[in-house]
């Protein structure tokens, strides 16, 4: 579930969120193909790129 969840975030994640992801950009690509295999790591991606891509949406919306 957890790789599904990242592959549906794929086109939402900026090249910055990439660059500034807590893990090697080869290691986030791979889990943002629905690639990965250690679930603490996608958790962790999960919630970093979840938080950018909100922050983002907020910022557009002029809600900050």
């Amino acid at each position: 579930m957890a790789n599904d969840a990242l592959a549906a975030l794929k086109p939402d994640v900026s090249t910055s969120d990439r660059k500034e992801a807590p893990a090697s950009e080869a290691i986030v690509i791979k889990y943002l193909k629905g690639e990965g295999r250690d679930l603490d790591m996608a958790m962790k991606l999960l919630e970093y790129f979840r938080m950018r891509i909100e922050n983002r949406r907020e910022k557009i919306m002029g809600t900050v």
